[in-house]
């Protein structure tokens, strides 16, 4: 039987959310460097994650239920302000501080050529993105990228598939990543990065 979307509740979007955050480097798909989490206030589950790509630009991952004209508002915000920051600061937030930085850096680059670059100054992964918003992102030009998360069931399976927003009307591609199935009963896990700072 084809796998058929399925509905979420406030529980279940949360778990979701939780899978997306434990593997949101994985579905941006592109190198980059995972500096701190920061939770969002509205829900829960909501956070955003502070990275730099191997050029050394900030790019923010945000994970939202709902991406609103508020919450582009809030998201654009809050690009602005890690964008500002000096380099030291932004090392002062990292785990560990300089010395555990400068270790994990040097690593990272050396698998990530610095002539790679995210493009997207920020990634939005969200379970819901409104209509209204598209024209205002497009506008954006390449510096806002947004992912829709969807969860498929089949039998006792659920899928997590996370495509470009189909949405958007200029330029759209498709871009689908589907992560492993879990069991009916536990859809998605919350929980830290495996790989990067919590």
């Amino acid at each position: 039987m084809p796998a058929q979307a399925v509905e979420l509740d406030g529980t279940s979007a949360t778990e979701v959310l939780g899978a997306l955050r434990e593997r949101a480097l994985d579905i941006v798909g592109v190198p980059l460097f995972p500096i701190v989490w920061e939770q969002a206030d509205r829900q829960p589950g909501e956070s955003h994650l502070l990275t730099m790509d191997s050029a050394g630009n900030t790019v923010i991952v945000s994970i939202r239920a709902h991406f609103s004209a508020v919450s582009l508002f809030e998201a654009l915000s809050l690009a602005g302000r890690y964008s500002s920051m000096s380099r030291r600061e932004i090392v002062a937030m990292y785990p560990g501080g300089q010395a555990a930085f400068d270790s994990a850096w040097q690593t990272f680059r050396e698998s990530s050529p610095a002539t790679a670059s995210a493009g997207a100054r920020m990634v939005v992964v969200t379970l819901r993105a409104d209509d209204d918003l598209f024209p205002v992102i497009t506008t954006l030009s390449e510096g806002v990228r947004v992912l829709e998360a969807r969860v498929y069931g089949s039998g006792t399976q659920r899928y997590l598939s996370v495509d470009t927003c189909h949405k958007r009307a200029v330029n759209s591609t498709t871009d689908a990543r589907t992560v492993a199935p879990r069991p009916a009963a536990a859809p998605a896990v919350a929980g830290d990065l495996p790989a990067g700072p919590a």
